[in-house]
Order: structure tokens, then C-alpha cells, then sequence
């Protein structure tokens, strides 16, 4: 494993362990905590669109409002202030997930993948891919839903990037010990991805109405693919210069 994949794998474990407080096991998280933490620190469209405003899980306060369903428990603590800057979420967003099963799947393709790409374009291509990768899955979901109130989290459109970068330059090699082609682990990211979606990991508090955030993803596909196609069309340019 490269060192800047290695990096970045790193610091989403340490921040899903530390700074989330998520559960080393499979089972999706449930605990309000957990789900607070999401509220807070992940991405709400309707925030960004909306300057000043900042949404909060009413269960997340002090005194939760009375409702059945999962969100139906006690607090013996002061609560939480959903009071994060919403620039900042754009961030924190990114190295936050929804289980250990999420975490794991979205580490498994950025190892595959990043390992690969880094060995071609180097540690700070990289990651200048992975943040692209991010800030195109952010404005994509935006542009595909500005209202949307709930928090979505995950690394799934950065980490598409780096898969679409490879699927451009290396479409025909074989990676992992077991030699599959780019082709099909491509198709088991995608695989992997619905079932993500089906078990609304990335969206630990939605309940239902955001499935389009899984859709963003794409942007992120998107934005790898064109910077390895832009990358490829300047190089006999610059050869002849």
C-alpha cells in the first residue's frame, strides 16, 4: 500500500473510531449519539443553500419531542447544539460514515484503486484527486437537491474519483492478488454502493426522501474520468512543444 492511500485510509478510520465514536462492529450504528454526530458534522444541502440556517434532529436536544420509531430515546445528557459552521461540514463530512460496514466497503476500493493510481501520478495527485472527487459528489448533490434537510455523510463520491481516474487510464489491468480487471471491480464498487443505499448508511438519521444524495456520487465518477481524459488529451501537446 502507497503512502498517501494509506494516509487517507488512516485518517477515515480515525475519524469514523474517534472523532464519530462509531461502533467496531457490523451492525449499523443506532445509538443517538452516533446519529447527533451525523446531524451536526455531516452535509445538509438546505444549509448550504440557505445561508444562516442550521437544521437539527429534534431528538438531539435536551428535551426530545415524543415520537416512536428508532429515534425514541431517553437523555440523560444536556444534548446536543447542531451549532457546527456549515463550511465545515463540507469537510467533515467526507471522513465520516455511517457503520463500520460503510467505513469498510468505501476503504476497501480506495485501497484497490488509490494504491494503483498513486503508483502512476504520485502521493499529492492523488489526493488533490480524492478532494476533487469530493467537491464534485458536494456540488452534485446540491445541484440535484439544494432543500434536501438531511445530513448525508461518507467518502463514496472521493473515492469514485479515484476509481474513474483508473477506469480512464488502466481499463484493461488486472488489480488485487486475486488479478481482476479495473472493469469488474468497477462493477462490485457499484455493487457495493446500492447496498450502502439500501441500508441508508450514508444518511444515519434519514429514515426516507434522500436517496437522491446516492445518485451524487456520480459526480465524483465523473470529475476523476474527465481530469484523467483532460490529463491524456494535453500530453501530445506538450510532446510536440
Amino acid at each position: 500500500m502507497r503512502v498517501a492511500t494509506a494516509a487517507l485510509i488512516a485518517v477515515n478510520v480515525l475519524a469514523y473510531l474517534a472523532f464519530q465514536g462509531g461502533s467496531p462492529t457490523l451492525p449499523a450504528e443506532t445509538g443517538i449519539e452516533f446519529r447527533c454526530n451525523a446531524v451536526e458534522y455531516g452535509l445538509i444541502p438546505y444549509e448550504l443553500t440557505h445561508p444562516g440556517v442550521q437544521l437539527s434532529d429534534p431528538y438531539c436536544q435536551a428535551t426530545p419531542q415524543e415520537a416512536g420509531g428508532a429515534h425514541h430515546e431517553p437523555r440523560s445528557d444536556p444534548g446536543l447544539v447542531a451549532d457546527a459552521p456549515t463550511a465545515l461540514t463540507t469537510i467533515t463530512s467526507v471522513l465520516m460514515h455511517g457503520s463500520l460496514l460503510h467505513l469498510g466497503l468505501n476503504m476497501l476500493f480506495l485501497w484497490i484503486f488509490g494504491s494503483r493510481l498513486e503508483r502512476s501520478v504520485g502521493p499529492w495527485r492523488l489526493i488533490g484527486l480524492y478532494v476533487l472527487g469530493a467537491a464534485a459528489t458536494i456540488a452534485t448533490l446540491i445541484a440535484l437537491a439544494p432543500d434536501l434537510p438531511i445530513a448525508t455523510i461518507g467518502s463514496s463520491g472521493a473515492v469514485a474519483a479515484v476509481m474513474g481516474v483508473c477506469l480512464v487510464r488502466f481499463p484493461r489491468e488486472n488489480l488485487t492478488f486475486f488479478a481482476l480487471p479495473v472493469a469488474v471491480l468497477a462493477g462490485a464498487w457499484v455493487a457495493a454502493q446500492l447496498l450502502i443505499a439500501q441500508l441508508d448508511l450514508a444518511q444515519p438519521v434519514a429514515g426516507g426522501g434522500g436517496d437522491v444524495a446516492y445518485l451524487a456520487q456520480v459526480g465524483g465518477l465523473l470529475a476523476g474520468a474527465a481530469a484523467a481524459w483532460a490529463v491524456a488529451a494535453r500530453r501530445p501537446r506538450l510532446a510536440r512543444g
